[in-house]
């Protein structure tokens, strides 16, 4: 019952697993004791402990965990631990929502360049042994790991965005193919988040048209564009210049363009009934709706109100009728 509540309540906000696989893992006894423990211990911690196991038992437990260098013994020269990135990722996660601050974003960051040390922003390079060449691996397991790397993608992305400082994922970097489906495969060859933001309106065509986990793809899209956004922002803020002025600029174009290539209705935030979309699928829209929201935002925030008091105004005009956007979104969430 742990593992289905795990499934439903913490696993989209981070989808180590392909769909169904976690259940039918554990019952294959395919999934280490550590990481069933933290799966467990984390659900009794977010959603309450269950009758056997009391308040100050989880607690203790919890910290135990978050005290321990699960991955600081992975390495390139050998077989790599699926399970602990996963068990990582999954502390990282909770450190992250939990106890925000420097010490969660450094596990973060040591997280993230660990995953670079080990090769799994470079996956499906065929010109670099990296992962798949020191540990040969079956296509599922390939696809597991993907999933790996892009819920690490994810977590360097919140944790700078919050903090405003530059991301350790370089995506000019990134040879990582973005996830299928367990039942549903890319009807062509696999795609690629593109390293420029002006392409990510053919990234978000190919995945509504060949196939894919649509909804977590359309979520590495809608962060790649908030990351974009925030890194404006910040650059901005430090070292003004003409040309992140044009920047700027360029991403408003970038950002409009992915609105217009989402699918109809896409960025409605009532639950398309008509479409049969499920409860799980209109939150997991609402996230992304919410970043692209988001980015406009942090795009249209105006910065010296000497230099262009017009320019300004309109530009405050424009971040308030954004934030309307995020509560008509928010109340829709709840509803």
């Amino acid at each position: 019952m742990r593992l289905h509540n795990f499934h439903r309540h913490i696993h989209p906000s981070i989808p180590l697993f392909r769909e169904g696989r976690l259940i039918q893992q554990y019952k294959c006894r395919a999934i280490s004791r550590n990481l069933i423990l933290t799966i467990l211990a984390m659900t009794a911690k977010i959603l309450g402990p269950p009758s056997f196991w009391n308040d100050s038992s989880v607690n203790d437990f919890v910290e135990s965990l978050l005290c321990t260098d699960i991955i600081d013994e992975e390495s390139p020269s050998k077989r790599l631990s699926l399970d602990n990135f996963r068990q990582a990722c999954l502390l990282a996660f909770y450190a992250f929502h939990q106890y925000p601050g420097e010490r969660a974003w450094m596990r973060i960051c040591h997280l993230t360049r660990k995953a670079y040390q080990c090769g799994l922003h470079q996956i499906d390079n065929p010109d670099r042994g990296s992962l798949i060449g020191c540990n040969p691996m079956d296509d599922d397991e390939v696809e597991e790991w993907r999933y790996v790397w892009w819920c690490i993608y994810c977590l360097d992305s919140y944790s700078n965005i919050t903090a405003a400082t530059p991301f350790v994922v370089e995506n000019e970097s990134v040879q990582t193919a973005l996830v299928a489906t367990a039942s549903v495969e890319w009807s062509e060859r696999p795609k690629y988040l593109p390293a420029e933001t002006g392409l990510l309106w053919k990234t978000i065509r190919d995945i509504t048209n060949n196939g894919g986990n649509f909804n977590f793809n359309v979520h590495i899209v809608t962060t790649t564009i908030l990351r974009e956004a925030a890194t404006v922002h910040r650059l901005r803020t430090q070292n003004p210049s003409e040309r992140l002025q044009a920047r700027v600029a360029a991403l408003e174009d970038h950002l409009s363009a992915i609105r217009l290539a989402l699918p109809a209705r896409y960025l409605n935030g009532a639950r398309n009934a008509l479409m049969d979309e499920s409860s799980a699928e209109h939150h997991a829209r609402l996230i992304c709706v919410l970043h692209l929201h988001i980015a406009r935002v942090v795009i249209s925030l105006p910065l010296d109100p000497q230099k262009n008091e017009a320019d300004w105004l309109y530009r405050w005009q424009q971040s308030l009728e954004y934030c309307q956007d995020i509560v008509s979104v928010d109340r829709k969430s709840v509803v």
